[in-house]
């Protein structure tokens, strides 16, 4: 604003300059031929004062009657003096002033009056004669004004349209239009309040896809854990009838109805827990706490022992590669052992006891990665169909630890890699 007002005042100064040189050549052109008329104007009211001095036979000190004649016309200013003082000054009637002040002062042609007494000098000239010289210097300084007050309405009215778009662009993003840029426009407040709106559009655009992704990945999960849900507990709701009804033959039938139903009842177990550590790791946790930074070795060693021993209390042999470094990393204790659960789970569950299990630790670039390597059974295991909640969870937890996990699901042979970044970089 403060440059807005000096450029203002510079243009109504530059026009003030211009309009003074126009004036001045036109109100040249105007008293040039208006001199004549004024001389001649003046001239009758010296006729007009020399008639009433010899009408009345005044003296040149009978100043009160020459005032009276000076009254009756106000049109114009007149001065009478003689070679040493000044008779009458109708501009200071009260407080004539010195000869040399008159002179000085006043503007006009000198005229020679004769009293009875006496004879003396009158200078007359019309008040209203210079008139339109102080109705142009009003009309430049009113047009200076304005133009400053024009310019700084331009600049106001220019933020003003600008305040207007952005009040037009923010009913835009309140109607769900989050993909709608405001307009920055300049590099003052406003422009950075824009800026600033933009950075709150994406922000929330950004937010809204997440929490998008989140419910249809619930959706999902809720579609295929109904269905998964629905065929153990129909089966069980089947034999659960048959026993009641006592409709089986023998004894053995009866066992393996029970059997049947042990088996569904565990699978829906399964599913019950995995729909638990679901709701318990949904990709919108935040601020989990990482350990303060270790060597890998001291991290992973001891978990990794225990994974080994669960294995090979299950029938596994494990085939550990542990290429051990001084490579620092931060980690969540509670989500690592987890995520350990989880692997060991699926082992288990899908993996061919007589294949060793490849269990290895390896620092590769700015990141330590610890990998499972199994092969399939090649088994058909109705009761421990895959829903993949467990390793979407271990995706989160992953990404809750700043790292990073990747499967390599092939025919014969499953693969799951976990990356930790190095402490002080991220994935």
């Amino acid at each position: 604003m403060l440059i807005v007002v000096a450029i203002a005042a510079i243009v109504a100064l530059f026009a003030t300059t211009i309009l003074i040189q126009s004036a001045d050549n036109m109100l040249a052109d105007f008293y040039s031929g208006y001199s004549e008329k004024v001389t001649e104007k003046n001239e009758s009211y010296i006729d007009k004062l020399q008639n009433y001095i010899d009408r009345r036979d005044l003296k040149s000190t009978d100043v009160k009657q020459i005032r009276k004649w000076a009254d009756r016309h106000p049109e114009i200013i007149v001065s009478i003096y003689r070679s040493n003082a000044t008779i009458y000054d109708s501009s200071l009637p009260d407080n004539p002033t010195s000869v040399e002040e008159t002179l000085n002062t006043m503007m006009g042609t000198t005229y020679k009056v004769k009293f009875s007494d006496t004879s003396a000098f009158a200078i007359v000239y019309g008040a209203k004669d210079y008139q339109p010289f102080s109705l142009v210097e009003i009309g430049i300084v009113v047009i200076a004004f304005a133009l400053f007050l024009l310019v700084i309405f331009i600049a106001i009215n220019q933020e003003v349209r600008y305040i207007r778009r952005l009040r037009d662009e923010v009913g835009i993003l309140q109607t769900g239009k989050l993909d709608y840029e405001i307009t920055v426009k300049g590099d003052d407040e406003l422009a950075e309040l824009a800026r600033g709106l933009n950075g709150m559009r994406v922000s929330l655009r950004d937010q809204m896809q997440v929490e998008q992704n989140l419910l249809k990945a619930n959706k999902r999960m809720v579609t295929g854990m109904s269905h998964d849900i629905r065929t153990p507990l129909t089966s069980i709701l089947l034999y659960t009838e048959i026993l009641k009804s006592h409709r089986w033959q023998t004894e053995d039938q009866l066992y393996d109805y029970i059997n049947r139903i042990d088996q569904k009842t565990h699978r829906l177990k399964d599913l019950t827990d995995h729909l638990f550590e679901y709701s318990l790791v949904d990709g919108n946790d935040q601020g989990v706490t990482l350990c303060e930074p270790e060597p890998a070795k001291v991290l992973f060693y001891d978990i990794l022992s225990e994974v080994s021993a669960t294995l090979t209390q299950h029938g596994f042999q494990c085939e550990p590669d542990f290429r051990w470094d001084h490579s620092v990393i931060r980690i969540n204790e509670d989500y690592v052992a987890r995520i350990m659960d989880n692997i060991v789970s699926n082992i288990v569950k899908y993996a061919d006891p007589e294949v060793p299990i490849l269990i290895r630790v390896e620092t590769a670039g700015s990141q330590v990665i610890l990998r499972f390597r199994n092969k399939k059974s090649g088994e058909e295991h109705p009761t421990t169909a895959s829903t993949g909640i467990g390793l979407q969870n271990i995706a989160n937890m992953m990404q809750q630890m700043n790292g990073t996990s990747s499967v390599k699901d092939e025919k014969d042979e499953f693969t799951i890699a976990l990356s930790f970044p190095l402490d002080g970089t991220v994935l």
